[in-house]
């Protein structure tokens, strides 16, 4: 399909390493989950090793209250919050923020040392 073309499996790797080393979990909050091609999406990260288990809910693209409403309904220890976006109602979410960069080169080796540094407390 088409829509794997945009995504560098490269990255995906990263991610999967991430969540290998950390015992991390991803849930999306990416508009992608709203995409009428998300299942495939999902099927095929989750094919590659991705440890999918969730999505925000939809709140009316307050992407901040999204990710707020899933912690509050779901029993999450540790959290990091992986986008390229910071939302205005991020507020006290920004400090779980790891940035990336969609015009640089999104996830590297140094953004994933990052995340499993704070996952790892190290």
């Amino acid at each position: 399909i088409h829509i794997m073309l945009d995504i560098d499996l490269d990255k995906v790797f990263m991610l999967r390493d991430i969540c290998n080393l950390t015992g991390a979990k991803v849930v999306v909050s990416s508009s992608w989950r709203r995409s009428r091609w998300y299942s495939l999406l999902e099927e095929k990260l989750t094919n590659l090793g991705i440890p999918i288990v969730g999505v925000t809910p939809f709140i009316s693209n307050n992407r901040g209250d999204e990710i707020r409403k899933y912690l509050e309904e779901n029993r999450v220890d540790d959290f990091v919050i992986l986008d390229d976006d910071i939302f205005r109602d991020f507020n006290e979410l920004e400090n779980y923020l790891v940035k990336t960069s969609f015009y640089e080169d999104g996830l590297n080796d140094e953004i994933s040392r990052e995340v499993v540094r704070i996952l790892r407390r190290v």
